[in-house]
């Protein structure tokens, strides 16, 4: 595999680079990358095993967008990541049950068409994923891209900082219908980010759904909803004990007048759904 270069494009969570190349013809193609959701402690797929049992599984959630030509790649190729001990890991190859992994790791998309999937790595214990990196195939440097997890601990020490004292202006009550229970197999730490994912797509049913209703303050499903409305996209980091059930996270909200607004605390989640937040303002 061709090695991450020394400086690359860096980014949070959600950070969008594009990636260019030819086709088989030497047709030149271009697509978007974003690294969208990373679970600590990703649970195996049925019939799964690690390496060493003593290690667990982390996985990252990539979603690929075509833009020009038919562009094909590989995921497990291009993808590897950084612990707290600044040691890299490529792809573990092992399926998660958090989702598929693109088609064994490979991918082709069509201008206007997207494609998501998972790929996992296996790490120590004691170690998360601090960084992800994304090498296309090509290998050249002012493609490569770098996305940032907030909140990773340093080597060893994945605890969980003490909570701030207040909770985020989260609007919400009047579940609609046809929601939805989540999946109670997915771990904390991928609950609050696809919460946040479902935001930023304009899925409200489904962030409802996975703790909205729980965050709501008494306010109304409606008022909940409108209580985004000047919000443009939410940059989301994460990080949790392994088997906590607790989620520390930091949160970058973009608001429609350009101005970035920030957020840290803790979110526990029970069951699947998120059930209750301690996160306080800090810009």
């Amino acid at each position: 595999m061709t090695a991450p270069p020394s400086n690359p494009n860096s980014g949070p969570l959600g950070t969008t680079y594009q990636v260019g190349g030819t086709d088989s013809g030497g047709n030149d193609t271009t697509y978007k990358v974003r690294a969208v959701m990373v679970d600590q402690q990703s649970p195996l797929a049925p019939y799964g095993s690690l390496t060493n049992p003593a290690d667990h599984l982390a996985a990252v959630k990539f979603r690929i967008t075509g833009v020009t030509g038919q562009s094909s790649d590989d995921a497990n190729t291009n993808a590897s990541v950084i612990t707290g001990d600044t040691t890299q890991y490529q792809a573990a190859l092992d399926d998660t049950a958090d989702g598929p992994n693109f088609s064994s790791g490979s991918f082709t998309v069509a201008p206007g068409q997207t494609v998501s999937g998972w790929v996992t790595f296996e790490l120590p214990p004691g170690q998360g994923i601090a960084s992800v990196q994304w090498v296309p195939s090509s290998g050249l440097s002012d493609q490569a891209g770098t996305w940032i997890v907030a909140g990773a601990p340093p080597a060893g020490a994945p605890a969980t900082p003490s909570p701030p004292p207040t909770q985020p202006p989260a609007p919400s009550q009047q579940a609609p219908q046809g929601s939805t229970a989540p999946a109670q197999n997915v771990s904390a730490e991928a609950v609050v980010t696809q919460f946040y994912q479902d935001i930023n797509d304009h899925n409200y049913q489904a962030a409802w759904a996975l703790g909205g209703d729980n965050l709501n303050g008494g306010a109304g499903y409606s008022k909940w909803v409108a209580g985004y409305a000047t919000t443009v996209s939410i940059s989301l980091g994460t990080f949790s004990s392994f088997g906590s059930d607790q989620v520390a996270v930091s949160l970058s909200a973009v608001q429609t007048d350009g101005s970035t607004t920030t957020y840290q605390g803790t979110y526990t989640v029970q069951n699947g759904v998120i059930v209750s937040a301690n996160i306080t303002q800090t810009s």
